[in-house]
């Protein structure tokens, strides 16, 4: 991908150290073009064709206009998550919903 425009996170994403950890393992320094927080921002911007960006399988899912393009490395970054709470917490039906949606999620990918 070396040449291409990039679209990434700002700071603070997981994400941007994987990338990073990768453009330097493969000896090339990204052009990045925009930077967003937001996640359909980066797909739209994608999907416009305003550069390559960099995201989890999870949300390439859920846009059709955006192709998914695998990486080849060798060593590929993995992500993890955790979801921690107290076997006496008592949920609201929000935080119940947000725990449901992302255990759904998580078996899906796995």
């Amino acid at each position: 991908m070396k040449g291409e425009d990039f679209v990434l996170f700002k700071g603070g994403f997981i994400h941007n150290r994987a990338f990073n950890d990768l453009a330097k393992q493969n000896h090339f320094r990204p052009h990045v073009v925009f930077r967003s927080n937001g996640t359909q921002s980066l797909l739209n911007l994608i999907a416009d064709g305003v550069g390559v960006g960099f995201l989890t399988t999870t949300i390439l899912e859920q846009d059709a206009d955006v192709v998914r393009v695998p990486l080849l490395d060798e060593q590929v970054p993995q992500f993890m998550t955790s979801l921690v709470y107290r076997r006496s917490h008592v949920f609201t039906p929000a935080q119940q919903q947000v725990v449901t949606t992302i255990s759904e999620t998580l078996r899906k990918t796995n």
